[in-house]
């Protein structure tokens, strides 16, 4: 976002959607100092259209996992016993 003013943000139509369960519109907004993801699928009922929207904390986003749970230490060639003289 441009702008990093408090409760505001931005919002354009979502130009990746390939599933009926991706949203329609996507952006960001600061609000109360936090950073979030927007998210709106357009509605329609018989009252007219409308927006659902969803607001997800931009720290919450799954992190990559370092290495698989139960792996050792990472080895250098330093750490392996029989590493100069193979070299």
């Amino acid at each position: 976002m441009s702008s990093t003013r408090d409760n505001s943000g931005t919002i354009s139509k979502n130009e990746k959607k390939e599933e009926d369960r991706h949203p329609d519109i996507k952006g960001q907004a600061t609000i109360n100092g936090t950073a979030y993801w927007l998210a709106g699928w357009l509605k329609e009922n018989d009252r007219g259209k409308w927006y659902s929207l969803s607001f997800t904390p931009k720290d919450d986003q799954p992190k990559p996992a370092a290495k698989p749970p139960g792996a050792g230490p990472a080895l250098d060639d330093d750490s392996i016993p029989f590493g100069a003289e193979w070299r």
